[in-house]
């Protein structure tokens, strides 16, 4: 997970052409090591500090992170999932914003969890006994931060990446906001055309990012057709 966090006494971080800015200190929570040769090209790359994920489950892990994070003397701490590449660098600006007036803010996710969380700090016990992974997670973490008497704001609602489904409608958000049309045809379809390029500044994310959903949104269609033409030749028998 990438984790985005503030030390300033403002109630707002600067952000630098849509990506989190000098205001965010970034830091990537690594499994199984912060030691992989991955997190360390990450590290070189793109200026982040790397910390370990701990913990025997997903609720454990953050609240470890945020733990550790906090004791660095941060003043505030999000927790972002890996598994949304289209998130705009603009919902961390409008997170702290948030944060300067309530005490938990988080991103409700399509399928009933949530794609990032913010706290002014460590609360443990919004992550202890929740069944992630299931439309229970969001809800259930509202009712204990309630019950804890914290504040709570929420984010606009946002797809992550859990299914098959999940990344091709990631895909074509992608597609329409690149182009401005919505593709013709259904995924699979032999005259639907093909991704057109665009610029980072016009789809709102990066040229790598860009290029692994164009790639994964062309071998998607190419197996929808295999396994369409599979079918038939079945039916056919």
């Amino acid at each position: 997970d990438m984790l985005e966090r503030s030390r300033l006494p403002t109630p707002t971080l600067p952000l630098q052409g849509g990506r989190a800015g000098r205001g965010l200190d970034r830091f990537v929570a690594c499994a199984p090591s912060p030691d992989h040769v991955f997190f360390k090209i990450l590290e070189e790359r793109h200026g982040v500090r790397l910390i370990a994920q701990t913990g025997d489950d997903l609720g454990a892990r953050m609240a470890r992170a945020f733990a550790d994070v906090f004791a660095l003397g941060y003043r505030q701490v999000l927790v972002v999932g890996t598994d949304l590449p289209t998130l705009p660098g603009s919902a961390f600006g409008e997170a702290v914003t948030v944060l300067a007036t309530h005490d938990v803010v988080l991103g409700p996710a399509l399928d009933g969890g949530y794609y990032l969380i913010g706290l002014r700090k460590p609360s443990p016990e919004l992550f202890a006994g929740i069944p992630w992974s299931t439309d229970q997670v969001l809800p259930l973490t509202q009712q204990k931060a309630a019950a804890l008497g914290l504040s709570i704001a929420l984010l606009p609602v946002r797809r992550d990446i859990d299914t098959i489904d999940d990344l091709m409608a990631v895909i074509e958000e992608f597609e329409i906001g690149a182009t401005g049309n919505r593709q013709g045809g259904a995924p699979g379809d032999r005259n639907e055309p093909s991704p057109q390029r665009s610029s980072p500044t016009a789809s709102g994310l990066s040229a790598r990012t860009a290029g692994v959903l164009r790639l994964l949104a062309s071998r998607l269609r190419v197996h929808t057709r295999r396994t369409s033409k599979t079918m038939k030749a079945a039916a056919s028998l």
